[in-house]
């Protein structure tokens, strides 16, 4: 493992990163990198890829750079590219020293921000670039907004509000989670502590209180475990959560008091007990697990079906 001082990289510094945040298709990405004179680097490389296509995009000598805080000379490094395809995109540097090759990744917090330096190629620690359309502008409503993000199940259980169904329900909102990884081996996240819609709409005020313009909602839709990320059904509110109805009661009070309500849709994934995928066969639904022929199958690929 190298010294971090050797390679400096920061993808939230606009010095080595213009423009920062999302990209245009079409527009140009600059990328620097500095590294120390003392590596005697041979060359540095982007390694890009998106969609499964990989890039080796070289990369230019620039200004040579005076460190008294290094003792040291640094090399810029750059390049300019440019995707043409809406989606992610990731890329790390390679920087071939002769006998050795480092590679400086994002931090082990996959935060973006700092990058680290090791001498092994780690490409789940890529940094990530966010492909948009080019007439894509952000709504002047979420310009400067306060957001508030709430994790339904935790923030507040108004009473004759939600299907009680779940089969680990909390009877004291004070407990601890069950966390049972010791014993199942992970931990399922099916204990619930009964947050419900209602409950949300009950506290608006002290909501607007605290000077929020939008409320942003982890998942709502039906799923088995307490986030809510494995979605079973995109039309329907879990039943723990409330009705259907109820979402649409929320929307309209919040909107009378100038707050708008977001959604964090996860409809790039399903859980496997959904009417999509339908693996435990649960739903009534012909899911990509039991037949070729469902209208899902093609949400989904398989490396051997059905598994």
């Amino acid at each position: 493992m190298e010294s971090f001082k050797t390679v400096i990289f920061n993808s939230h510094n606009e010095y080595f990163r213009y423009p920062q945040g999302a990209i245009p298709c079409g527009s140009l990405l600059s990328l620097k990198i500095l590294v120390h004179a003392s590596l005697s680097a041979k060359s540095v490389t982007l390694r890009l890829w998106q969609d499964g296509k990989e890039e080796l995009v070289p990369m230019q000598k620039g200004e040579f750079y005076s460190s008294c805080a290094f003792g040291s000379y640094l090399q810029e490094y750059f390049v300019n590219v440019s995707r043409e395809t809406i989606s992610l995109a990731w890329y790390y540097f390679i920087i071939d020293c002769g006998e050795k090759r480092l590679f400086c990744v994002n931090n082990v917090e996959m935060l973006g921000g700092e990058g680290d330096v090791i001498d092994f190629e780690d490409q789940s620690r890529s940094f990530q670039i966010t492909v948009i359309s080019p007439d894509f502008s952000v709504p002047a409503w979420a310009q400067g907004a306060t957001m508030y993000q709430i994790f339904p199940d935790r923030f507040y259980r108004a009473k004759n509000s939600g299907k009680i169904d779940k089969k680990r329900l909390h009877d004291n909102w004070n407990e601890e989670p069950e966390y049972l990884a010791g014993t199942l081996g992970y931990y399922a996240a099916d204990d619930f502590f009964g947050g419900n819609l209602k409950g949300i709409e009950q506290k608006l005020d002290y909501i607007k209180s605290l000077g929020v313009d939008v409320i942003y909602l982890n998942p709502i839709f039906s799923a088995y475990s307490n986030h809510r990320y494995d979605t079973a059904d995109y039309e329907q509110i879990d039943a723990l959560l409330g009705a259907n109805e109820d979402f649409i009661s929320l929307c309209k009070a919040a909107k009378r008091k100038k707050m708008r309500v977001v959604l964090d849709g996860v409809f790039s994934h399903t859980g496997s007990n959904s009417k999509y995928l339908n693996r435990d066969g649960e739903f009534d639904s012909l899911g990509a697990y039991q037949s070729t022929k469902s209208e899902y199958y093609s949400w989904y690929e398989f490396e051997s079906f059905p598994d």
